[in-house]
C-alpha cells in the first residue's frame, strides 16, 4: 500500500500530556534538591486511562524516572481514536521536568523527544526542514495501517515521513493483560537536508 493512500485525511487522536499531568509529576519530585527531567512513554487504553508508564531517559536525579511514572494510573487523557474515529489504544511520550529555583538548569534545557525516524531530504522548493510529528495507526503485529500529518506540516514532508514509517517494524503494544493490541502513536520525525554533492 502506498504512503499516499495511508495518509489521507483521518481522525487519529493520540493522547498527550496535560497541565494536570505536569502538576501530578511535580508532586512526585525528588526531595534531594536536584533538578531533574525525564522522558516518559505512556500507554493509554481506549477510555483515556493510562495503564503503563516507562521512563526512557532521565537527566539529573535518576530517582525521578520512577517517581514521574508512579501516579500514572490516575492520569485521565484524551481518548485515543483510530483513523475511522473509533476508540483504540494509544502511546505518547512526554517530558516531565522538576526544577529547584526560578529557571531551568542548563543541563536540562536540551532534553527533547528523540526522533523515531530521521529523514534525509533533497528539498529545494523553499520548504523548511526541521523536526515535526505525524500520527500513525499501528496494527497488533507492529505494522503501520494509517499515517497522517499533524499541524501545518507540508504534504511533501508528511508523504516522505509516512513512506519511512511504512518501512519500519514498530514495537507491539501490549494491553494491561499483556495481549497485543492495535494502537495509535505520535511519531517524531527529524528531517535534514541532503548535503549538496
Amino acid at each position: 500500500m502506498s504512503a499516499l493512500a495511508l495518509f489521507a485525511a483521518g481522525l487519529i487522536v493520540v493522547p498527550s500530556g496535560t497541565q494536570e499531568l505536569a502538576t501530578e509529576v511535580t508532586r512526585a519530585a525528588p526531595s534531594g534538591g536536584k533538578s531533574s527531567a525525564v522522558l516518559v512513554e505512556v500507554s493509554v487504553n481506549p477510555e483515556g486511562k493510562a495503564y503503563r508508564c516507562e521512563p526512557l531517559h532521565v537527566t539529573g536525579d535518576e530517582a525521578f524516572g520512577p517517581l514521574a511514572c508512579r501516579s500514572h494510573r490516575r492520569w485521565r487523557l484524551a481518548e485515543p481514536k483510530d483513523a475511522d474515529g473509533l476508540p483504540t489504544f494509544g502511546v505518547f511520550r512526554s517530558i516531565a521536568v522538576y526544577s529547584f529555583g526560578p529557571s531551568l538548569p542548563r543541563e536540562l534545557q536540551g532534553l527533547k523527544h528523540a526522533p523515531d525516524i530521521t529523514l534525509s531530504l533533497d528539498v529545494d522548493n523553499g520548504i523548511s526542514v526541521s523536526d515535526f510529528v505525524i500520527n500513525a495507526a499501528i496494527s497488533q503485529e507492529g505494522r503501520v495501517t494509517h499515517c497522517e500529518g499533524k499541524g501545518e506540516t507540508p504534504e511533501a514532508l508528511v508523504a516522505a515521513a509516512c513512506e519511512a514509517t511504512l518501512q519500519r517494524d514498530w514495537d507491539v503494544l501490549l494491553n494491561a493483560e499483556n495481549q497485543p493490541v492495535s494502537h495509535v502513536r505520535m511519531v517524531v520525525i527529524h528531517a535534514e537536508k541532503t548535503p549538496a554533492s
